[in-house]
């Protein structure tokens, strides 16, 4: 690369981070300080999204209070996205939810699905009820945050709750997205 500059070094770290190499996204990180660059919001975005899809959340950690501490940057929700991402994936659910309660951020659908999804994970059907509550109120014509719940009541054996979020759904006029899957041969794509 002729010119190495705040950009390059976030694009190549971002490219890392979106396959699944974390780990190489943050060596990345430190060798581009090493070279005397400094990251931006956007590096560190691209670094916490990294370490939020290959479970480093100890990195994580230390990346995201090196940006605020070292760096001086102020997090913004997309920062907090990705820390609550990175708890609710490893299970670290009530940690995720105290991210979201601690610091001066409005909660978006987008933390709250990551928590959804990770009580789906993990089985906390309380906190899934915290979660549901707060993305049904932002968007009550989303079908994915009833199913989701839905499919948490089922699994914790709670199918009295499982039928409240069914007839909601039907009173609503919600439909349940059905899910479907493909099967890719040299001639042509089957879909079931």
């Amino acid at each position: 690369m002729k010119e190495k500059n705040v950009i390059s070094w976030t694009s190549l770290i971002s490219g890392y981070g979106k396959h699944g190499y974390g780990s190489k996204a943050i060596s990345l990180c430190k060798e581009m300080e090493d070279e005397g660059l400094a990251p931006n919001d956007i590096t560190f975005l691209s670094g916490l999204f990294a370490c939020s899809h290959s479970g480093l959340n100890k990195e994580a950690s230390e990346f995201f209070n090196s940006m605020i501490n070292r760096h001086n940057i102020l997090p913004r929700a997309e920062h907090y996205s990705c820390m609550v991402d990175l708890f609710a994936r490893v299970g670290q659910l009530e940690e995720a939810y105290s991210i979201i309660c601690r610091n001066n951020i409005t909660p978006n659908a987008s933390l709250w699905g990551a928590i959804l999804g990770g009580c789906l994970s993990y089985g906390n059907v309380v906190l899934a009820e915290t979660a549901a509550m707060h993305l049904i109120n932002l968007n009550p014509d989303i079908s994915v945050n009833y199913t989701v719940l839905g499919n948490i009541y089922a699994t914790a054996g709670l199918w009295h709750k499982n039928c409240k979020i069914r007839n909601l759904m039907t009173h609503r006029k919600l439909k349940k997205t059905p899910g479907y899957s493909s099967v890719d041969s040299p001639r042509s794509i089957y879909l079931t």
